[in-house]
């Protein structure tokens, strides 16, 4: 449950600027290749790919890495569906590992018991709400098997993890414009990638004559200025989440996830319920707050077919995270001062009273 928000006036006149000098309308490859030049050196990749969505950037980046038919998949058993759905999507096979049952995040040592079992063609690693993945000891695990990693970074662009941008520690990362994300445009995502094969390998995924599945010039107007900002939203945004995360410490119903070594993004801020009866409660009282809580993802092994996916023991944290898990949309972040201190003062109520 995203709230809708007003756009910052730095968005508003770019976009305004589009309209009125009439390239709203028209094909404009050289906007485009500016901006994907200008995203790339933002996130310290050599390559950026831009695309209608984060899902689409993701198949295109499996592709690219050597992923075909028939092919093994890793991907974590609590991840975003569309990931799931995406391999399927290639005619591969996905095989499910565990996560951290505090975090949601990808097990290192289910990920290596899975590369030790089967052989795989690529590991699909997300980094989800406010937590990241040990991205440097899963791509560790992976090179020794020398098996491509793709990083799904849609909920955390810009994020770092000791020191080194998310989306750059594998061999493709691939990053989200749609439904509210720290920068967006409603739709839209992007490949980003140091290996000059795997981009041209994607590039032409994305070229029928014409650059297909990519964003209008009035996407990339309010892009530009969100892009130019960034770090500035990250700052603002890391300073309003430990306010919430010092608040959420104190609940005993619930338990908020917290990310190590880095700076985590914040499209969306996971909390752990303590009891799985109580989730739906708990979301019920922060809605009754004005809060945009839902619940997390579920497990991605709970209501489908054993046919469609394979996996190594039992995957108990990804049932606890898919049965537990709650988040609080990251539209929050976005409030004014004042609409931030009755932000947080919802939320002291909606700790204390959990």
């Amino acid at each position: 449950m995203t709230q809708p928000f007003p756009a910052p006036e730095s968005v508003i006149l770019a976009v305004q600027a589009c309209l009125l000098d009439g390239s709203w309308a028209l094909y404009d490859h050289d906007r485009l290749d500016r901006f994907e030049k200008t995203l790339a050196d933002r996130f310290a990749s050599l390559n950026a790919l831009v695309t209608s969505s984060g899902t689409l950037a993701l198949e295109w980046a499996l592709v690219a890495v050597g992923v075909v038919s028939g092919s093994n998949v890793v991907l974590a058993a609590y991840d975003y569906p569309g990931n799931f759905l995406t391999v399927h999507a290639l005619k591969a096979h996905p095989h499910l590992v565990d996560v951290d049952p505090a975090t949601g995040q990808m097990d290192p040592q289910s990920l290596k018991n899975a590369l030790n079992a089967i052989p795989v063609s690529a590991v699909v690693v997300s980094h989800l709400h406010g937590g990241m993945a040990d991205i440097a000891e899963i791509t560790a695990i992976c090179r020794e098997k020398k098996v491509p990693v793709v990083e799904d970074c849609c909920q955390c662009p810009g994020a770092t993890f000791q020191g080194k941008l998310l989306g750059t520690w594998g061999d493709a990362g691939v990053i989200s414009f749609g439904g509210g994300k720290p920068i967006g445009c409603g739709r839209g995502g992007a490949m980003l990638t140091n290996n000059s094969l795997v981009a041209q390998r994607a590039r032409m995924q994305s070229l029928r004559g014409t650059r297909l599945a990519t964003l209008s010039n009035m996407q990339l107007a309010a892009l530009e200025p969100q892009l130019a900002n960034l770090a500035k939203t990250m700052q603002i945004t890391a300073i309003k989440a430990r306010q919430l995360l010092d608040i959420f410490q104190n609940a005993s119903a619930f338990k908020p996830i917290t990310a190590k070594d880095g700076e985590p993004g914040y499209y969306r801020l996971g909390l752990v319920a303590q009891d799985r009866s109580t989730r739906e409660t708990i979301i019920e009282r922060g809605r009754l707050l004005g809060l945009p809580v839902d619940p997390g993802f579920r497990s991605l092994q709970m209501g489908r077919a054993k046919t469609r996916f394979s996996t190594l023991g039992t995957l108990s944290g990804a049932e606890e995270c898919g049965k537990k898990m709650i988040t609080l949309s990251g539209s929050v972040f976005l409030s004014d001062e004042s609409g931030f201190e009755n932000i947080k003062n919802a939320c002291t109520v909606w700790a204390s009273g959990c």
